[in-house]
C-alpha cells in the first residue's frame, strides 16, 4: 500500500521533525487501511488479467483533547452484507 501523508496546519507547527511524524503516520495508515501482507489483488474481467492496488491520502491533525485509543470506523464498511 502507498499512502500520502498531508499534515494540518496545527500538525506541522506541533513539530520540529515533520518527516518524522509522516513517517509515523504512514506506518499507522498501512496498519489500518490494508491486512498484512496484501500488496494488491488479482481480478479477472472479459479474458484480461488485472491487479488493483491501494494507495490512501492520510491527513494528520494536531488533536487537542481526549480521544479513545481505538481506530473508529464509520460508515457501512462494518456492516454485514446482505
Amino acid at each position: 500500500m502507498t499512502a500520502k501523508v498531508y499534515l494540518g496546519p496545527a500538525a506541522r507547527q506541533s513539530t520540529q521533525h515533520p518527516d518524522r511524524l509522516m513517517r509515523k503516520a504512514e506506518a499507522v495508515a498501512a496498519g489500518i487501511s490494508l491486512p498484512a501482507g496484501i500488496e494488491f489483488a488479482r481480478f479477472e474481467h472479459q479474458g484480461r488479467t488485472y491487479a488493483i492496488s491501494s494507495r490512501v491520502a492520510v491527513e494528520v491533525e494536531l488533536l487537542t483533547s481526549r480521544v479513545p485509543n481505538v481506530v473508529i470506523r464509520s460508515g457501512k464498511s462494518g456492516q454485514e452484507k446482505r
